[in-house]
């Protein structure tokens, strides 16, 4: 796994810009730095008050301790954050814009990969930037101890419920998450699994999401489903998409996973 945690970032001091390696001179301001989206983010003055409306976001800020003053807003409705007292808005990658004078910086890591990437461009946006490559380093290595386990683990073949026998798209996070820990799913979109394909699937494990209104038991309480493999070993299990934002806590949960997904079957 390549990840760069050097990248090219516009900084402005006073009058013109010159390219600068993230992590370096993050004291200088006005800066203009890329978000994850890849939009510049221009920073006027070194932020004292930051909002941050992503707790995935707020993991990195705490890890940080920036100088500024961090404030978490995770339930803010757009005409409060509209009005927020606040030199910079670190909002998730795919929360709308709210319209505000503040600079916005939209964090989020498309990729498991990205993440690393996506701590070092918040870490420059607080005046943090040495700080950040430094645990974005951190990431890197621990993310890529993770993927080496994952793929040398067994295939496990694995169905995400969404409800209604109904699955995920592969590129959602607990999809990406399972795939990295060893599974393999029994579909690349989202949409409805027929009763007869899950059955020839025959998953090991049955991951089931909060919001799919299936109850743990109801698959062994079905005739057409507690044939199962995942259904006769008691390995319909509760997970939760969260879990895998690109928080700092990401390897640890998809180390955690691939324990889940292996372990014996009780």
């Amino acid at each position: 796994m390549t990840i760069l945690l050097v990248l090219a970032v516009s900084v402005a001091p006073g009058c013109g810009r010159k390219s600068e390696p993230l992590g370096e001179r993050a004291e200088r301001y006005p800066l203009t730095t890329p978000d994850s989206s890849g939009r510049p983010v221009t920073i006027p003055a070194r932020p004292e008050a930051v909002v941050t409306t992503d707790a995935a976001a707020g993991t990195v800020l705490a890890a940080l301790e920036p100088p500024a003053a961090v404030r978490a807003l995770p339930d803010a409705g757009a005409d409060e954050l509209a009005t927020v007292d606040a030199d910079l808005l670190v909002v998730g990658d795919r929360a709308s814009s709210p319209q505000t004078s503040t600079p916005v910086f939209r964090y989020g890591a498309p990729r498991f990969d990205d993440l690393p990437d996506a701590v070092s461009r918040l870490a420059l946006a607080v005046g943090r930037g040495p700080e950040g490559v430094r645990l974005a380093a951190d990431l890197a290595r621990r993310l890529e101890a993770v993927r080496e386990r994952g793929a040398a683990a067994p295939k496990v073949r694995v169905f995400i419920d969404a409800g209604a026998l109904q699955t995920v798209d592969v590129n959602r996070p607990l999809a990406r998450a399972v795939q990295l820990a060893g599974g393999t799913l029994i579909r690349t979109s989202p949409g409805p699994v027929s009763l007869v394909r899950l059955r020839r699937f025959d998953p090991q494990v049955w991951l089931v999401l909060p919001a799919s209104g299936t109850r743990l038991d109801r698959p062994r309480r079905r005739p057409d489903t507690k044939g199962i493999a995942a259904v006769r070993t008691g390995r319909v299990l509760p997970a939760n998409e969260v879990d895998y934002a690109p928080s700092l806590a990401l390897p640890a949960r998809l180390d955690a996973l691939i324990d889940l997904l292996h372990r014996p079957a009780s």
